[in-house]
């Protein structure tokens, strides 16, 4: 267990320093990572947000497209 939680730290390690947003998403829309750029543009809430642990886009329509794409 010790090293698959070595390997995470390093994986998210590694995604911090990511200039672009860059968020891991697990099978059901579970936001599990976000780096800084990420949490930056979450935090402003104009294009995407996490409402109960889920990513959300703040357009109806591009929710529509964006939960559409997460269920492939």
């Amino acid at each position: 267990l010790g090293v698959l939680e070595e390997h995470q730290r390093a994986l998210h390690e590694a995604l911090d320093q990511v200039a672009h947003a860059t968020m891991l998403i697990d099978r059901r829309g579970r936001l599990v990572f976000a780096n800084a750029a990420a949490e930056a543009l979450l935090g402003a809430q104009q294009t995407l947000t996490v409402a109960h642990g889920r990513l959300l886009a703040c357009h109806p329509a591009a929710d529509a497209a964006l939960q559409a794409a997460l269920a492939r």
